[in-house]
């Protein structure tokens, strides 16, 4: 199983689209975050964290998550790599068969997730309707109550996250 989605990350005055691709195998069980650095080890953990911790059941299957950046944006994802955990819990979990969401190809998201399972989303109120393509053929994920500018085509993230308890809005 592979998955793809656009994260972004806010800059000042901007906002930056990176891919997030990742796929699942029969290897050696576990989750490997490539792109991030030492930070992906960090995300992994409080991913596992939360897991165990909500004793939710991950299929025992390699899976494997890479932010691809380029090589002048290295920097800016690197400090701005917290706003990368939702898109990249959302790839995995998709692939983990726990989301009822299996087309993300044509999906931008962004945000934060503590170790209590909360989720910090972005600020979509002015800048993500830049990266969205005039065919409008990409969607939005984000929280139904956000102010949006403009007429954003949106998948809510509590439809995404229904089938799920131990995240907060």
């Amino acid at each position: 199983m592979d998955a793809r989605i656009s994260a972004y990350y806010p800059c000042i005055n901007n906002v930056r689209a990176v891919p997030v691709f990742g796929y699942a195998t029969r290897g050696i069980p576990g989750l490997e975050i490539i792109g991030l650095g030492k930070y992906g080890k960090n995300i992994k953990e409080k991913f596992i964290y939360i897991a165990r911790k909500e004793k939710i059941k991950i299929p025992l299957k390699r899976y494997v998550v890479c932010v691809e950046g380029d090589l002048e944006d290295i920097e800016h994802i690197l400090l701005n790599n917290r706003w990368f955990e939702l898109p990249i819990l959302i790839i995995y979990w998709s692939m983990a068969e726990l989301l009822s969401i299996k087309k993300l190809d044509n999906c931008l998201c962004a945000g934060k997730i503590d170790i209590t399972g909360k989720i910090i989303n972005a600020d979509y109120s002015y800048r993500a309707h830049i990266l969205l393509d005039d065919d409008n053929s990409y969607k939005l994920i984000a929280p139904q109550n956000e102010c949006l500018e403009g007429d954003l085509p949106v998948i809510p993230l509590e439809a995404i996250l229904k089938n799920t308890k131990y995240l907060k809005i």
